[in-house]
């Protein structure tokens, strides 16, 4: 059954790596996503059903438009395969090696594979568009939030998949998720103004570009071998930072030594693993035998975060965000309040939430309750989830620009995790968000010990680490079990 099902996986995850790619190319530049249809840039030649088969396709043509033969670029097969790739790894994690506990069969949990599948190929989108034109498609964050909170009111999945929250924490999601459609339909009237709207595209200072500075050579061997040096890069770092981690997992801890320092120990040994490997890539690229990648050999872009010298006050414009959230807060708070402080809407809400089992005569059967409890609860767990993957981020911006006098993060990074909460709830973006700054870290000390200087959007690494966490959640949080229980938890 395996096999088949990943036959369909295969297959299915390729033709959405296909409409990623059209969303990869279209989305940036303001174009429709589904008129006109598919055909040559070159030529304007209208592609046929059997030439836009993904990844047959493109190796039967041999990487050429049938009508004028122009070459048709491989970024188009290599992103359906490692569309297909990562969405059978997904299923083998799951459900083969069982990474993941609580997940059961494939039959009983497909909706919330889709899910996950939906949210490791829209963060993939996401990733290259930043990395391209340092944008974050907010409509790509906004679909996968919104399949997340459906796939969790249809089918509902164990706590363990999709961390529950108490009646109280879930009517304060609500409103404040209520709070914010206030806001933007405020925002859409003009009641309130956005952000640094007024800002210059540059510095007013900013010198003009000497245009006869020449530009610094691509990396030979094109597109396919500087992708696989990118990849061969990544994997000595990947593959000692695992051996650290499993090291560590199944080492008994030293007898006599506090908890904490236990794991601070075994941190310390992940983090010396994976710079291991940093070490042995840098060496091996040094040396020649791993290409030079794409993001080598991008040109540094402008600076992206607004300053003074865009003309505006970071500190008075990110007031507008704080009165932005404000609806949120309060009606959170109401909600919250209503629902554990006023007996009769503490009665019903409790009774609408009500979501325990009773054995009775050999049989577990739901207490008297709210039939679609199950499902209100997951929907809460989502919107909880999605709210607080969001305010990791946001809250940094709107703290780190209050502190800085400058645009701190951004607010594509913002709808990244609140998609990630969406779909797994809220403890995975909450370790997602102490994850993403180490593995930005390693590619840093990258940067620097190949001397290279360049800014490099966040959205990429948030995907990363989104993923890591997803795979190992079961593990990252066995191992952080005896500290969580040192602090009562």
């Amino acid at each position: 059954m395996d096999m088949i099902n990943i036959a369909f996986v295969i297959a299915f995850a390729a033709c959405v790596g296909s409409f990623l790619n059209v969303v990869i190319y279209r989305l940036p530049r303001g174009e429709s996503l589904w008129f006109p249809g598919s055909r040559c840039p070159k030529c304007g030649y209208a592609i046929k059903w059997f030439d836009n088969i993904p990844m047959l396709s493109w190796l039967v043509l041999r990487g050429k438009c049938r009508q004028c033969k122009t070459p048709i670029s491989p970024r188009y097969l290599i992103i359906e395969a490692l569309t297909a790739a990562l969405a059978v790894g997904l299923y083998v994690c799951f459900y083969a090696l069982n990474m993941r506990e609580g997940l059961g069969v494939f039959q009983d949990s497909w909706i919330t594979f889709i899910a996950y599948g939906a949210l490791i190929t829209g963060l993939l989108a996401c990733s290259i568009i930043d990395l391209e034109h340092w944008i974050v498609p907010l409509e790509v964050c906004w679909s996968i939030s919104v399949i997340g909170v459906i796939a969790a009111g249809a089918c509902p999945p164990s706590d363990k998949i999709l961390a529950q929250v108490s009646p109280g924490l879930g009517a304060a999601g609500i409103g404040a998720l209520l709070g914010l459609v206030i806001s933007l339909i405020l925002l859409r009237k003009g009641v309130m103004q956005q952000s640094f709207i007024d800002a210059e595209n540059k510095p007013a200072s900013e010198p003009e570009p000497d245009k006869t500075e020449p530009k610094p050579a691509p990396p030979k061997g094109g597109p396919l071998a500087n992708f696989l040096g990118e990849i061969l890069f990544l994997a000595p770092i990947a593959v000692f930072g695992t051996i650290a981690f499993f090291l560590v997992s199944s080492a008994p801890a030293a007898p006599g030594r506090p908890v904490l320092t236990n794991r601070a120990m075994d941190f310390c040994i992940v983090i010396t693993g994976a710079l291991m490997g940093l070490g042995v890539s840098v060496l091996l690229r040094r040396m020649g035998f791993i290409q030079r990648g794409l993001m080598d050999s991008q040109e540094a872009p402008p600076a992206v975060a607004f300053t003074k010298e865009h003309g505006v006050n970071p500190r008075l414009e990110i007031l507008w965000e704080l009165l932005f959230l404000a609806p949120a807060i309060i009606l959170a708070i109401g909600a919250y309040l209503l629902v554990t402080q006023v007996d009769v809407i503490s009665s019903a809400w409790g009774y609408l939430n009500d979501t325990r089992l009773d054995y009775v005569n050999g049989n577990y059967t739901w207490r008297p309750g709210w039939r679609f409890a199950p499902n209100l609860v997951a929907v809460q767990g989502a919107i909880y989830g999605y709210l607080i993957g969001g305010a990791w981020i946001w809250g940094m911006r709107i703290f780190g620009t209050l502190g800085f006098g400058k645009e701190a993060m951004g607010l594509g990074d913002v709808h990244i995790l609140a998609a990630v909460g969406a779909v797994c709830g809220w403890i995975v973006p909450s370790l997602v968000f102490f994850v993403a700054p180490m593995v930005a870290l390693i590619w840093a000390i990258h940067l620097l010990a190949s001397g290279k200087q360049r800014e490099l959007p966040y959205g990429p690494w948030l995907a990363a680490a989104s993923l890591v966490v997803i795979l190992f959640y079961d593990a990252i949080m066995e191992l952080l079990a005896p500290s969580l229980a040192a602090f009562g938890r």
